[in-house]
């Protein structure tokens, strides 16, 4: 038995590392989802329309208030004071002064001001694949790393998928919050993927203010 004592207090047990390697893949996960938040000068919104592609929006006027965009049930509603929902003023010029260059900025799903805007709006999640580097940890088969190789989406080493491909073996995917440092094993005899779950989930909770304890 292995048990998670989470950094809230909460101590959760599982049978064996790949039961908590999945939990701990979940977490992370759900910290990849997220919504963009679009930045607009009132001024530069023609005829004052914002399409339904470019909510939830928060929109500055030339006197420097503030006033959102969200998508409801019943079409695009505009909040004219943030406060309402609880976003201050603050929070917003802060924002807006880091206005990146695309004129928006990335949300994590449970972000204090998406939470806010989710009371007032619909916004479906969606991965966001230009934030961090996630930590993962994937067993992947013959059939994914044909796949792989016409892709090459991540560093991958295609001279470990080759050998693995044409093995036909299974490989081990280890990242660690940097894929730079990606690590490629082929589950050749005498790996075991048991005891690199374990060291995997033991990094994770280390790296994220936790710890996992094995136990009886």
């Amino acid at each position: 038995m292995l048990e998670l004592n989470k950094n809230d207090g909460a101590v959760k047990s599982f049978a064996n590392s790949a039961e908590l390697c999945n939990y701990l893949m979940t977490m992370e996960n759900e910290k990849l989802l997220g919504c963009d938040l679009y930045l607009m000068l009132e001024k530069e919104i023609p005829g004052g329309h914002v399409p339904p592609d470019h909510t939830p929006a928060a929109i500055k006027s030339e006197i420097g208030v503030y006033s959102l965009m969200v998508n409801t049930r019943d079409g695009i509603k505009r909040i004219a004071d943030p406060a309402e929902i609880g976003i201050d003023v603050d929070t917003l010029d802060a924002i807006f002064e880091g206005k990146q260059l695309e004129g928006k900025v990335f949300l994590v799903w449970d972000s204090p001001i998406l939470e806010a805007l989710k009371t007032k709006g619909g916004h479906n999640k969606f991965w966001g694949d230009h934030i961090q580097d996630p930590w993962s940890f994937l067993v992947l088969t013959p059939n994914r790393i044909a796949a792989l190789l016409s892709t090459l989406r991540k560093p991958y080493d295609p001279l470990v998928l080759q050998e693995a491909w044409e093995k036909q073996q299974t490989l081990v995917e280890i990242c660690q919050g940097d894929f730079k440092g990606l690590k490629q094993i082929i589950v050749e005899p005498g790996v075991d993927i048991g005891a690199l779950q374990k060291k995997w989930c033991s990094d994770y909770a280390e790296a994220h203010n936790m710890v996992v304890t094995e136990t009886e």
